[in-house]
C-alpha cells in the first residue's frame, strides 16, 4: 500500500527513545530488562552465543606462583 504525501508537508516521525535499561539480576538463560526512560521491555540473554563453556584448558597460576626467573631479589641489612 502506498501513501501519498502532499508536497512540501514533512512527516511526523515518532520520537525515539534512547534506551537507558534496567536489567534484572540473572536467573537462568534470560533476564527481562526495562527502559528507565520511555518503560519499553526487553529479554536480554545472560550468555554470549559465541562462548565456549566447555574450555578445558589449565587455568593460569597466578602471578605470586609464577617462577621469578631472571628477576634477583635484594634485601637490606638492617
Amino acid at each position: 500500500m502506498t501513501t501519498y504525501q502532499e508536497p512540501g508537508m514533512a512527516v511526523a516521525e515518532a520520537p525515539r527513545c534512547t534506551h537507558y535499561w534496567v536489567i534484572e539480576t540473572p536467573a537462568g538463560a534470560s533476564s527481562r530488562g526495562r527502559c528507565r526512560l520511555c518503560g519499553q521491555e526487553r529479554e536480554f540473554q545472560n550468555f554470549l552465543a559465541d562462548a565456549r563453556w566447555d574450555d578445558t584448558r589449565a587455568p593460569e597460576a597466578p602471578i605470586l606462583a609464577r617462577p621469578t626467573q631472571g628477576l634477583s631479589e635484594t634485601t637490606e641489612e638492617e
